[in-house]
């Protein structure tokens, strides 16, 4: 296990060498066309040596999207990842800021989370352009910086894996934040678009569009409450088809119900996201909630999906306990085979079997999404150095549109540098 650990952050190391290297580049070019500003570099890394194992995989094989990431074989390949941020201060008022992680779920490519400029108007107005992520969640804007929380990872009922392809927008963003009496308010917001290819689906790579998004979250802290409020809204998004979603399109085509096959088609599709925070810290104890709310038009997609967890721990010195329920369930309320049964229904019995079974690959197809699980996680978090943090973590997984239960055992080791 320790040589494959090793090999493991050799690669994530060997990939983030290669976009450090491009980064020295760009870094050099912005010097030369500054060399009578002041500029100044900052920088700062992380990262996550992370394993775990399944007592069974039957979850896995029975739902489209993994839940964790995790199967029934010892994996380094989920939670492992290398990262690095730097910025680079231009002028008082304007840097630009980068980030990379080499994700070892994503066979250890560097991938640019974000690059953008800083535009500073003063001490409460910051404006944002180029590749940002969306502030979707409240662990958005670190949510590769295990180090950062008492979780292993955050809880993926809310923070799903299968959502985290369009994280990226490329786009603007402003950030406002004001003091209130004993509270700091802040409003912030963003426009814009995303491209890319991705994991989507049983393993299935897709390329995915999505066009005039926009989104704007209010917050609310002091020295021991902190509030979160936001929307955001996808108007227009579009996804490659599956290699089974392609075949069950052309079947209807052939059959005469070419409109349904519109309709379960994932293009040109409208989400709409609302997300809720609230979390306490008083003298070393913590708990917290986070819910969310996804809202789809058309397609076969879930048309609603609702996810929500509930955290609290204590800390006891270097040592912090905790427990954590989560629950989601998403689920796809269109039956999209009803022209499909009717026109059966008129038919003789033995004509009729054809359109039945093609009735019920639509209603498959529509429902293969559907989710309702539940999860209990109790961890430990040992900060055994001011930089390093080792985590234990027990969660039991329950699918209860399947009746089934999983448990995860899983361990890491987060750092910054």
């Amino acid at each position: 296990m320790i040589k494959q650990a090793v090999s493991v952050m050799r690669k994530a190391c060997s990939g983030l060498l290669s976009w450090l290297c491009a980064m020295g580049g760009v870094v050099c070019l912005l010097f030369s066309s500054a060399v009578n500003a002041e500029v100044e570099w900052y920088g700062n890394g992380f990262g996550t040596l992370g394993a775990g194992v399944l007592n069974s995989n039957s979850i896995n094989e029975v739902n489209p999207f993994q839940h964790n990431g995790y199967d029934d074989s010892l994996q380094l390949d989920v939670d492992t990842r290398l990262g690095y941020q730097g910025i680079l201060q231009l002028d008082d008022q304007v840097s630009v800021t980068a980030q990379a992680v080499v994700q070892s779920s994503d066979d250890f490519e560097a991938d640019l989370e974000w690059v953008y400029l800083t535009y500073k108007v003063n001490g409460n107005l910051f404006f944002n352009v180029g590749r940002i992520r969306r502030p979707s969640y409240n662990y958005s804007d670190y949510l590769d910086v295990g180090y950062a929380y008492p979780w292993i990872r955050p809880p993926v009922e809310v923070y799903s894996r299968d959502l985290a392809f369009y994280d990226q927008v490329d786009g603007i963003s402003f950030l406002y934040e004001r003091p209130i009496g004993g509270w700091i308010s802040s409003v912030q917001a963003y426009y814009g678009g995303s491209s890319d290819n991705s994991e989507v689906s049983f393993g299935e790579n897709v390329d995915f569009k999505t066009r005039d998004d926009r989104g704007v979250f209010l917050g609310l802290e002091n020295d021991y409450w902190n509030f979160r409020l936001g929307y955001q809204v996808l108007p227009s998004i579009s996804v490659g088809r599956i290699e089974q979603g392609e075949a069950l399109i052309t079947a209807l085509e052939g059959a005469g119900f070419g409109d349904i096959g519109r309709d379960l088609d994932v293009e040109d599709i409208r989400t709409e996201f609302y997300e809720f925070f609230i979390g306490l810290d008083i003298n070393d104890w913590f708990c917290s909630a986070e819910y969310v709310r996804v809202l789809v038009s058309k397609s076969a997609a879930p048309n609603d999906e609702a996810a929500w967890y509930l955290t609290g721990g204590r800390r006891l010195g270097p040592l912090t306990l905790h427990y954590t329920y989560a629950e989601r369930e998403r689920e796809n309320e269109r039956r999209f085979s009803g022209p499909i049964r009717e026109q059966a229904s008129m038919l003789p019995p033995a004509f009729a079997g054809p359109l039945i079974a093609l009735a019920d690959a639509v209603d498959e197809g529509s429902s293969l999404s559907d989710t309702k699980q539940k999860s209990h996680t109790v961890g430990l978090r040992y900060d055994f150095d001011k930089a390093y943090a080792l985590k234990l973590e027990y969660q039991i997984i329950s699918d209860q549109k399947n009746d089934l239960t999983n448990n995860l055992v899983s361990v890491a080791v987060d750092f910054i540098f």
